[in-house]
């Protein structure tokens, strides 16, 4: 039984390192794994491995062998080479329903999403609060968005429009 913070590793593996790093706006993990003998069936450990990883954290990761003596005895189990700093995608828009009823009538961000996916909007990120849906989409979807939403809900006045700039 290992101790806390420690992990069972499979005889087969001598050292391990996670590695982290962004690609783009996506992080992804690197197991890399120093093996006891290097004759063991990689193909078969590897897919293993993956699955274990997959059911025990709910996560993908990628496994890497490397040689014996690239991992360190005091190296870090986890190594974050992620580059931190603003991600500069696509210009996007947050487009909300708000109201007062919102918390009491759960089928409206049903109506909301499923108004948005008729006219082909995808949702980028989506946001609830006790009075608002909130999503942000593509900026050269802002009108198809809003004219969708403007079919699917009965707006008691003219929907706003906040100055792309602030």
């Amino acid at each position: 039984m290992p101790r806390e913070g420690e992990v069972n590793l499979p005889p087969e593996v001598d050292k391990y390192q996670v590695v982290v790093a962004r690609s783009g706006y996506l992080d992804r993990m690197t197991f890399h794994i120093a093996l006891v003998d290097e004759s063991i069936d990689k193909a078969l450990l590897k897919g293993r491995l993956e699955r274990d990883i997959q059911d025990t954290l709910n996560l993908k990761g990628e496994i890497e062998f490397v040689g014996r003596g690239v991992i360190f005895d005091k190296h870090h189990k986890i190594k974050d080479e992620g580059k931190w700093g603003f991600f500069k995608g696509p210009p996007v828009v947050v487009i909300s329903v708000i109201g007062p009823y919102v918390r009491e009538k759960p089928k409206i961000s049903g109506f909301m999403f499923s108004a948005l996916a008729q006219v082909g909007v995808n949702s980028i990120a989506i946001s609830t609060s006790i009075s608002s849906v909130s999503c942000v989409v593509d900026a050269g979807d802002t009108e198809a968005a809003l004219d969708a939403l403007k079919q699917a809900f009965v707006a008691p006045q003219q929907v706003k429009k906040r100055p792309g700039t602030y």
